[in-house]
């Protein structure tokens, strides 16, 4: 009996683990492609930015 609880005990602790190695490991991808958005907004951001300064300088 001590010995299954034992076991079911290193069972749990194990796939505690493995759930938290999974967890840190999909927020690091998730926060890399947050991190790939943002720059592509902020490059779209500079490059409206500078289309509209180029169109500014030719009407005037």
């Amino acid at each position: 009996m001590e010995d299954n609880v034992r076991r079911i005990m290193m069972g749990v602790a194990l796939a505690s683990t493995a759930v938290l190695a999974f967890s840190r490991e999909a927020r690091r991808m998730v926060g890399k492609m947050a991190f790939k958005s943002a720059t592509r907004a902020m490059d779209a951001v500079d490059e409206t930015r500078d289309f509209l300064g180029n169109a500014r300088d030719r009407i005037r």
